[in-house]
Formats: structure tokens, C-alpha cells, sequence
């Protein structure tokens, strides 16, 4: 792992997690209280803070990776690879939560598909920008 990797993975976490919060929990929280099925015990009172920064970085380091494999070292590169991560890691376990579990509304899965990819897009750009050669 080079220096240049090193910063986009900070980067990119830093971006992912701040985007990450502004979105979830500033702009849609009353979205997200009215179609999530609560019941106690189902938010924990303090988050796990480390959990979500390294749930983060390995989003980033997935994106870290394919964009290393590929042509695609640029800010549109990674704007186009975080998209496709984005979509296709929140799709998979949110289809899954969805399936399996009694948790929230048709909307608030494809709300939350949408919001994920927008933080991985950018995120991504960031990351591709960074790993630019």
C-alpha cells in the first residue's frame, strides 16, 4: 500500500462517514422514524462509533480495490466505480434485510439504496481523484 492509497482510504472514509451522517441522520431522520418498524431495543442508545468508521473503510477499500485493478484511476472513474460498488453492495443487503426481516417500508429500502449510492459515488470520486496517476 503506497502513500497515495493510504490518503484515499483516509479520504475517503473521512468523506464517506461525513456524508454518511449528514445524510442519514440530519435530512431524512423524520423520513427514517416514520418508515422503520420500531420496536425497544432495536437502536442502541450510544452507536458503536469504531464499527462505523471501519464499515466505512471498507466501502472505501472495495472501491480502493477495484479502481487498482482497472483504468478507471480518475474522479469520474471513481465517481463510476463507487456507483456500481454502491449499488450493488446496498441493494444486496438491504434486499436481504428486507426479505428476512420486518424492519422497514418499500420506500424507505429504495430511500436507502438511493442515499447509499449517492455517499459511494462520491465517495468514490474523491478516491479516484486521490489514486489519480
Amino acid at each position: 500500500m503506497n502513500i497515495r492509497t493510504l490518503i484515499a482510504l483516509v479520504a475517503g472514509t473521512a468523506v464517506s462517514i461525513l456524508l454518511g451522517w449528514f445524510i442519514a441522520e440530519r435530512l431524512l431522520t423524520s423520513f427514517y422514524s416514520t418508515h422503520i418498524v420500531y420496536y425497544p431495543g432495536l437502536l442502541k442508545v450510544e452507536s458503536v462509533h469504531w464499527a462505523k468508521a471501519l464499515a466505512h473503510a471498507c466501502l472505501v477499500l472495495l472501491i480502493i480495490y477495484v479502481l487498482s485493478h482497472g483504468d478507471s484511476r480518475t474522479l469520474l472513474g471513481g465517481l463510476i466505480v463507487g456507483f456500481t460498488v454502491g449499488l450493488l453492495v446496498s441493494a444486496s443487503y438491504d434486499l436481504f434485510f428486507y426479505a428476512g426481516w420486518n424492519m422497514f417500508s418499500k420506500r424507505a429500502l429504495a430511500i436507502n439504496i438511493v442515499t447509499n449510492i449517492i455517499v459511494s459515488s462520491i465517495t468514490g470520486a474523491v478516491v479516484g481523484a486521490i489514486m489519480k496517476e
